[in-house]
């Protein structure tokens, strides 16, 4: 689905299909922040359309929808298929710009984020990334990563002090269901933050501790005991 900045000035939109290269995915910007008449209509807007650098066949980039920060300075969006040889271990881009008026497509190169332990398949960021209010925290999951079991999944978390540090200098911290199974799928559909990014969500749809494929819901939350640190300890 499509993301909106709190004051609802920058609109970005998916569009995993055909781009520079087929089903590489792209995202689609409208800002009217950018605009010499900030008020207008987004519907007036030229949309700047944001690509994979080097945009590789079936990355199936922004599929699952992307993510804005509260004022609309930070976007992150998740290629699912991307991977060497078609292994699909998937990757997370992040955009930063520094300034109301700045526009993604003229903003820093975007960082590319992955699993440093993750595996063919996982397909990191397919159901979209999500990024706290001040673009400090960002969870993603890799609904077939393999940790408790075949595609039982996990959830993947950067924080990051400030927006001039770069995600891709923190390490990740991986998160899963301590009684997971094969083909519980977590993080499928995406995952959830909270505005302060201390509450994190995300659903298992085939889990089975009610029945068969009757689902459950996890959450983490950012409350830390001695000798841990954030980001999501419990």
């Amino acid at each position: 689905g499509p993301s909106l900045s709190a004051d609802g000035a920058v609109l970005a939109v998916g569009g995993y299909g055909q781009s520079t290269v087929s089903e590489g995915g792209f995202v689609m910007v409208w800002d009217r922040s950018t605009s010499s008449t900030p008020a207008s209509s987004l519907r007036d807007i030229t949309p700047v359309q944001l690509n994979h650098p080097s945009p590789v066949e079936s990355d199936k980039l922004g599929i699952g929808g992307p993510s804005l920060s509260a004022d609309g300075l930070v976007l992150a969006a998740g290629a699912p298929g991307y991977g060497d040889s078609g292994s699909q271990y998937g990757a997370v881009w992040v955009w930063t710009k520094y300034s109301q008026t700045q526009s993604f497509s003229t903003s820093t190169t975007p960082v590319m984020l992955t699993d440093p332990n993750g595996g063919n398949q996982d397909e990191l960021g397919y159901g979209g990334p999500a990024l706290s209010a001040d673009g400090l925290v960002l969870a993603a999951a890799a609904h077939n990563s393999n940790e408790k079991g075949t595609s039982s999944g996990a959830v993947l978390v950067w924080q990051r002090a400030s927006t001039t540090a770069s995600f891709s200098s923190e390490p990740s911290a991986k998160l899963t269901d301590p009684n997971g199974s094969a083909m519980d799928v977590l993080g499928l559909g995406g995952v959830s933050l909270s505005a302060d990014g201390r509450v994190l969500a995300a659903s298992s749809h085939t889990d089975d501790d009610k029945g068969t494929d009757s689902g459950s819901t996890l959450v983490w939350e950012n409350v830390c005991e001695g000798g841990h640190s954030p980001p999501l300890c419990h």
